[in-house]
């Protein structure tokens, strides 16, 4: 009888944690449903889920208005359009158009993750929601573990901690691997529901003007590869 008391306890309690996620997330959501938004970001790559050792960091900056999304990640920029999507990489100085892109607010689905999670749980701390998030071996999303820092007073996301499910080799030379499965985190800082304007960061003329039906990277992109892809989606 003990047992059967304990079990149902148990599930109650996994039913009220359950709704009380559902609701935070659904409120961070619509906080992040505005049609202007910008922030700041860095990101720490960990090898192997229980190192504390920094391996490699990077910052970032997102720019969102009603035309679309801008992402700057180190040398890597990405521009979200209507009807395109541009990938710049500054360090092999190529650009990729191909068609428009969904964005992902952090490159994760969480609605998925809440769907495929074996397990989750939600703790309240100094003002913070910490979700957490324990994936099913045959999710399609590609994390063991997901937890996400969100601010109680505005349920904007300060923090996410991405436990990758796959190995990557972390070695730097060709004939030895060192695999570990990565840990990325995620910082989010200066948010702002009303940056100033910056339409030149969302036009396709910023980056891209067409010359004898060609098209060609052009300003301060002039002399960069341009691969199209457009055509072979």
């Amino acid at each position: 009888m003990k047992t059967i008391f304990s079990i149902a306890l148990i599930f109650s309690l996994s039913l009220a944690n359950a709704s009380d996620i559902s609701e935070v997330m659904e409120k961070m959501r619509t906080v992040y449903k505005s049609k202007t938004l910008s922030f700041n970001s860095t990101y720490s790559l960990f090898k192997g889920h229980f190192n504390n050792e920094i391996h490699s960091s990077y910052t970032g900056k997102v720019y969102k208005d009603e035309e679309g999304t801008y992402q700057r990640i180190e040398n890597t920029e990405f521009i979200y359009g209507k009807e395109f999507t541009l990938k710049i990489s500054h360090d092999e100085k190529a650009m990729v158009i191909s068609n428009a892109q969904e964005v992902l607010f952090g490159n994760v689905d969480f609605e998925m993750a809440m769907k495929e999670c074996r397990s989750k749980k939600i703790i309240e701390k100094e003002g913070e929601y910490h979700i957490i998030f324990h994936m099913n071996a045959t999710s399609l999303v590609p994390f063991t573990t997901l937890t996400l820092k969100i601010d109680q007073s505005n349920y904007t996301l300060l923090q996410l901690d991405l436990y990758y499910s796959a190995q990557e080799d972390f070695s730097k030379k060709f004939e030895m691997r060192d695999l570990k499965q990565p840990h990325l985190q995620i910082k989010f800082s200066d948010i702002n529901f009303n940056p100033n304007k910056k339409d030149e960061l969302l036009q396709q003329s910023s980056y891209l003007t067409t010359t004898n039906s060609v098209l060609t990277t052009t300003g301060k992109y002039e002399g960069y590869e341009l691969i199209d892809y457009r055509n072979k989606q």
